[in-house]
């Protein structure tokens, strides 16, 4: 756990910044996913 921790805090700002918002995509491709689930109901 530490060892993944010191690589992360060895890229680059914007790096963290896109990991970031490819997280964030993702949760909400996944809120997305569930909504369209409901509407199908």
């Amino acid at each position: 756990m530490k060892k993944k921790m010191v690589e992360y805090n060895r890229l680059s700002v914007s790096e963290k910044l896109s990991i970031k918002v490819k997280k964030l995509s993702n949760a909400l491709q996944m809120q997305n996913n569930c909504i369209d689930f409901a509407m199908a109901d």
